[in-house]
């Protein structure tokens, strides 16, 4: 009887599926702590997803499962008209196929999705490598690559995004190429690979809908590369080559009558502005904050090896393997640099670490059957003593990948609480009210709760977050319900229209002009010779027809995204970058009369002296939140100021700046209702809504009006 080997073709199939299955088994290997934690994971059943992004192409999908999809999109941008993209995301479609075959919750879909397509990298690799090096290192680079945590964490349980799929368009897309241009008998072979190339080019391109046109530059590097490794004709590589550029070049013409020159236009405009603001974040002052929330933090070189191997020496010794094949395998040499350039992404950016995760996986494999082969010049006893050795290795770098994902779990990145108070948001608020949050809330905003926002995680262009974030960080709580107000009525091009009418640049003017009441602007409207000033005050305070209802969500997440939204809204001529806040918050926070302690610090409070890992700051003030009263200790000297909330156990440690701020003032103290904002849900810590009253101009008789408004005028 003949044992199949693992190069019988019969063997094949059971051991994609065993591949497959330990794919899948990595992305739910956060399952456990999730159910030891189900606070952080689940809201009414069913998980929150880990990406923020997730929500919108969830909501995407939940729009096209109800045939509700819109080329307008009424919550984005307000209030601005924004259009959806010319083609809905692909994850949006084959989630909304899902929602109507399977009778499951949409976020259950939306969190089990990413498990299986991260899945198929196994196939995609095996395919590349058996091209390259045969059956048994295809496999081996195939399992290595699905279990490497840097692709993992993109494409796991809960992270419903695209990521988990672009990887495999990549390599599939080198695949295609080189048995496109590799010899074949038969012209129906050829015919297959041509058009599987060209469909797999396709759907990448409207995969990644945030960076389409990095299809077309992977399209283009994999033929630069096959010119190179072909060992067809000059003749027959030419004849295939004008070809596909012809069928392109068709392709790009009938995209571009079918969606207008305009938006096609805007779509390279749009993909310009991305690789420039990517490049602003990398370069500009205040890089470590922005950096921070793009995901384009570089890592460490051993960081980096760690995050694709589980361990530092496992992500050294692939690069090692790697550069070796390049060396050993000439045929396919231009392949591999070809992954190589595309694996330096990763040094932009942990966001682009799964760029590196083919090279990882290649030369680790490379470097296992190098080692495995050359074991065969030695005797019997040595040569199963090196195979042993080699296979505990093998699985114990698994092992340590899956020990590494299992300390390193990602959570939601938005917690059930505070997705609780969306949802609570959409039974609090009108359906045509405008909700205020920093753009990290707006995606999942517009889909719990279902209301407009200005700004998401999609739509969040340069111009734009500076007005997003001003009205946090005044300390005038006046000029900030007036500003919201007034961009709610008049948009981005009112701002505009008052800078020139004005000849300022900038938004101090401005909040200046909406922090005096309407009755009181008429001087400021002539020193500004700003008239007539009856229609000035109307532009500037809009009568309630004019605007939405208006509300301000505000979470806990914000204060780790502090240094963004802060530096953003404190932006001015004089200092571009803006502010950067001090500050740093805690949580198991005790207080007693004489101090207040928690684990990283303690704080006496008698001579208002803060001590931290040795070392003693006085502050200027300690103020301490208590059921119906906020008590106030100023020490008369300059400092920071620490701000302690014993009910709740926690505290923050920051700069005089950050204490003014209308997020603090509204955030910490206990008040529920001032002149100009009234809380109307609060869920501490995690989060709060506001309705916002904003004061308006009346043409009767310029009196201030501060009632809600119950009205909007149409988009």
């Amino acid at each position: 009887m003949n044992l199949p080997t693992i190069s019988d073709k019969r063997f094949i199939p059971y051991l994609m599926v065993v591949g497959l299955l330990i794919a899948v088994l990595f992305r739910v290997i956060s399952v456990p702590a999730w159910l030891d934690h189900p606070e952080r994971v689940f809201l009414d059943g069913a998980p929150c997803l880990t990406s923020f992004d997730g929500y919108e192409y969830l909501r995407q999908a939940e729009q096209l499962s109800a045939g509700t999809y819109t080329a307008n999109d009424p919550l984005r941008g307000f209030p601005d008209t924004v259009n959806n993209r010319p083609f809905p995301s692909l994850l949006s479609l084959f989630a909304a196929a899902c929602l109507r075959l399977l009778p499951f919750h949409s976020r259950w879909i939306a969190a089990v999705l990413p498990a299986l397509i991260g899945a198929l990298l196994f196939p995609a690799v095996f395919l590349l490598g058996r091209q390259i090096a045969g059956t048994r290192f295809g496999l081996l680079a195939g399992l290595l690559a699905v279990c490497s945590p840097a692709f993992v964490q993109r494409s796991e349980l809960g992270r419903f995004d695209t990521d988990c799929a672009i990887p495999a368009f990549i390599l599939l897309a080198f695949y295609l190429a080189n048995e496109l241009y590799a010899p074949h008998r038969r012209k129906t072979t050829t015919l297959f690979f041509f058009f599987a190339f060209l469909l797999n080019a396709v759907l990448f391109f409207f995969w990644w809908d945030n960076a389409p046109l990095f299809a077309i530059a992977v399209f283009l590097l994999t033929l630069f590369q096959t010119q190179s490794t072909s060992s067809l004709s000059i003749q027959e590589k030419r004849k295939l080559t004008r070809l596909l550029f012809a069928v392109f070049l068709l392709a790009t013409l009938g995209f571009v009558l079918l969606i207008g020159i305009e938006r096609t236009h805007g779509l390279m405009i749009g993909s310009w502005k991305l690789a420039g603001q990517f490049s602003s974040l990398i370069t500009n002052g205040i890089g470590n904050a922005f950096t921070h929330v793009a995901e384009l933090e570089r890592w460490p070189a051993l960081e980096l090896s760690a995050r694709l191997g589980g361990h530092a020496a496992f992500g050294m010794a692939a690069l090692v393997g790697f550069l070796a094949m390049i060396l050993i395998r000439r045929p396919y040499r231009a392949t591999l640099l070809s992954l190589l350039l595309l694996a330096t992404l990763a040094l932009f950016g942990k966001r682009f670490a799964y760029f590196a995760v083919p090279v990882y996986s290649v030369g680790l494999a490379f470097l296992l059957c190098a080692l495995w082969d050359s074991a065969c010049r030695w005797p019997i006893i040595a040569r199963r003593g090196i195979y042993t050795l080699l296979s505990i290795l093998f699985f114990t770098q698994i092992a340590v990948c899956a020990v590494f994902l299992h300390r390193n779990t990602i959570w939601p990145s938005l917690p059930p609480k505070v997705a609780e108070g969306m949802q609570v948001a959409r039974t609090l608020t009108p359906s045509n009210a405008l909700i205020w949050s920093w753009w990290d809330n707006g995606c999942a905003l517009m889909y719990f709760a279902q209301r407009a926002t200005i700004e998401d995680n999609m739509y969040n262009p340069p111009n734009l977050a500076p007005i997003n974030a001003l009205p946090l960080v005044l300390p005038d709580e006046r000029a900030a319900a007036n500003f919201i107000r007034f961009y709610a009525a008049q948009g981005l091009s009112g701002i505009n229209r008052f800078q020139k009418e004005t000849g300022t640049d900038g938004l101090q003017q401005l909040v200046q002009m909406l922090s005096i009441p309407p009755q009181g602007a008429t001087a400021e409207l002539r020193r500004l010779s700003l008239t007539p000033e009856p229609y000035w005050l109307a532009f500037l305070f809009p009568p309630r027809s004019e605007y939405p209802p208006l509300y301000l969500f505000l979470d806990y997440l914000y204060l780790p995204t502090a240094p963004v939204w802060f530096a953003c809204g404190t932006q001015t001529a004089s200092q571009p970058q803006g502010v950067i806040p001090l500050l740093h918050y805690f949580y198991d926070v005790a207080v007693t009369p004489e101090r207040i302690m928690a684990r990283e610090f303690e704080a006496e409070i008698g001579p208002g002296i803060f001590f931290q890992n040795a070392q003693s700051i006085p502050l200027s003030r300690i103020q301490i939140r208590h059921q119906k009263q906020v008590q106030d200790i100023d020490y008369h000297r300059p400092g920071l100021i620490l701000e302690a909330d014993p009910i709740h156990g926690w505290a923050a440690l920051c700069s005089p700046d950050f204490h003014q701020s209308l997020f603090n003032r509204l955030f910490f103290f206990a008040r529920t209702q001032t002149p100009h904002f009234k809380r109307i849900w609060h869920h501490p810590p995690f989060g709060q809504l506001w309705e916002i009253t904003p004061e308006s101009y009346s043409p009767q008789n310029g009196a201030r009006q501060t009632t809600p408004s119950t009205c909007c005028t149409k988009r």
